[in-house]
């Protein structure tokens, strides 16, 4: 008989902040999807702010969507 215990995991918290990989937030999904913690950490961002207005900008010109599970990607 298959067993029907749940196994306590504990969530690791995203790393963000540290040295920037890319520039801008374009340059980074250029790269390919990313959700939010990982452009974070991709751009050396420590809480995340300034990447709302970049984000919204690529969105607001039709460049940018999300894949199902949230990721921001650049629209072809």
């Amino acid at each position: 008989p298959r067993s029907t215990a749940v196994r306590l995991r504990v969530p690791v918290p995203a790393e963000v902040g540290g040295k920037a990989e890319f520039k801008t937030v374009r340059e980074a999904l250029a790269a390919g999807p990313m959700h939010y913690a990982k452009l974070m950490r991709a751009l050396g961002s420590k809480d995340g702010r300034e990447l709302i207005l970049e984000i919204e900008s690529l969105r607001d010109q039709g460049l940018l969507d999300r894949t199902e599970d949230g990721d921001y990607y650049l629209k072809q």
